[in-house]
This record gives C-alpha cells, sequence and structure tokens, in this order.
C-alpha cells in the first residue's frame, strides 16, 4: 500500500490553502471535472454523502478540491476513496486548470494511465500509488518538467520505462516505481547529475528490471533495487557478467597463385 507521508499533505496544503474563493471555476473546467469523477468512480452516484460535485455548485466547495485566492483549482485529493474506476485525463488536462497536485493514492482505479497526463503541464505532485493501473508507463510522463513529487508505486505497470527525457525533470526529488512489473533497462538518463544531485527517494524495486544499474546510483541504497532478479551492479552485490569478448576479424584468405 502507498502511503503519503503526513508532513507532505501538510506542506502541500499550508502552499496553495488560501481564503475562500470569491467566484467559481467557469463552465468549461467544471464539466470535464465532473466526466473526470464520472470515469473515477464508473459512472455511479459519488460515493461519499454529501460528496459535493455537482453542476450547480462552486467547485471550490467540492470535496477533495483546493483552489487559490484565485478560485482556480490547484490541487485534488481524492485518496483512499474506494475508488474503481478509470484515470481519465484526456478532458482534466486539457480544461483550463491551474492544477498542481494530484492524489489518487490507494484506491481501486485500473486500466492505463494516458498519454494526455502530459497535458497536465503544472503539475508538481502526482501521487497514483496503491491502484490497479496497467500498461506502459506514458513516455510523455518525463515531459512533465515541473514534477517534484511522482509516485506510481504498487500497481500493475509494464513494459519498460521511457527514455530519453527524464533529465528535463531537474527539480524531482521523488521518483517511487516500486512493485510493478516493469521490464527492460534502467534508462541511463535517470541518472544524470541534474537529477540525482536533487532525488531524496528513488525506489524501483520489486519490478523484472534488467541489465546493469547506471553508475550514477552506485551511492544508493541497495533496497532501491532489490527485487529485481535480472539486476546487476552497485550498489547491489550481485556482480555484472563480463561482456562477452569480440570475434577476431577473419584476415585475408591466402590463395596460391
Amino acid at each position: 500500500m502507498a502511503i503519503i507521508p503526513n508532513w507532505v499533505v501538510v506542506v502541500v496544503l499550508l502552499l496553495l490553502t488560501f481564503p475562500p474563493p470569491s467566484h467559481s471555476e467557469t463552465e468549461d473546467v467544471r464539466l470535464p471535472l465532473l466526466q473526470f469523477m464520472k470515469f473515477l468512480s464508473r459512472g455511479r452516484t459519488i460515493p461519499l454523502p454529501n460528496f459535493g460535485w455537482n453542476e450547480t455548485s462552486d467547485p471550490c466547495s467540492w470535496t477533495g478540491v483546493t483552489c487559490d485566492s484565485e478560485s482556480r483549482i490547484v490541487a485534488i485529493f481524492l485518496q483512499g476513496l474506494g475508488l474503481s474506476g478509470h484515470l481519465e485525463t484526456r478532458g482534466l488536462c486539457s480544461a483550463q486548470l491551474s492544477l498542481r497536485v494530484l492524489v489518487l493514492t490507494n484506491n481501486s482505479l485500473v486500466g492505463p494511465l494516458q498519454p494526455e497526463i502530459a497535458n497536465c503541464a503544472n503539475l508538481t505532485h502526482l501521487f497514483l500509488g496503491g491502484n490497479q493501473l496497467q500498461g506502459p508507463v506514458p513516455g510523455s510522463l518525463p515531459l512533465l518538467t515541473k514534477l517534484r513529487r511522482l509516485v506510481i508505486a504498487d500497481n500493475s505497470f509494464d513494459g519498460a520505462l521511457p527514455r530519453g527525457m527524464w533529465g528535463k525533470m531537474s527539480g524531482l526529488v521523488e521518483f517511487r516505481a516500486d512493485n510493478n512489473r516493469i521490464g527492460g533497462e534502467i534508462p541511463g538518463d535517470l541518472a544524470m547529475p541534474n537529477l540525482l544531485g536533487r532525488m531524496a527517494w528513488f525506489d524501483v524495486s520489486n519490478n523484472r528490471l534488467v541489465g546493469q544499474i547506471p553508475s550514477g546510483f552506485a551511492n544508493f541504497s541497495a533496497s532501491s533495487f532489490d527485487g529485481n532478479p535480472g539486476l546487476c551492479g552497485p550498489p547491489l552485490s550481485v556482480a555484472c557478467s563480463p561482456a562477452p569478448a569480440a570475434s577476431p576479424a577473419p584476415g585475408p584468405s591466402n590463395h596460391g597463385n
């Protein structure tokens, strides 16, 4: 089960909570949010009494929604509510939101993480751990260049981690993808100095990763990589097999004249 430390919630709330808003979000924001909730709850009525998500009320008054002083929605906290639908981000991330925090931890969400999550370009905190999300980690995810904390642990993601773009996420301090089915090699650009210099929590344990761990992770804890039988190299005690020697090039043929 993925757990969000209490201090993270407190700090985010302190950063995002402002005096009560003076006006509500417009229809082009309210309707995509309602559609987003419909997919999360599989079209059923909202699972909690007085949840507040409806077409007539101010979204800034809805349970789980935090707005800034200008009534812009900046955070959605919907953790541990038994939501068992799909994470539909096409509409959510196309709406005119200023969303910085999305927390859907410890529900029962299924299906893929859609590439359109990258259109929520202002996200700094994305917590999706403790669900049943599946499919590959979208290649667009590293385009969220403002992300500081990314948690997709305790799901069923598979395929390989995208490569070639992680260096753009220079502010990332937490990346947790443990307890999934992710395979392939660890992308070398995840170990770039501009990332590792800030990274306080990195965990890809209990997946299906293979190959040599990039050398930049040598000083990290071995527990961050445990449970991947195909991984080798520091900080694990498993040595990598030496690369096979190249076969000598065939010499010129000597034929009699």
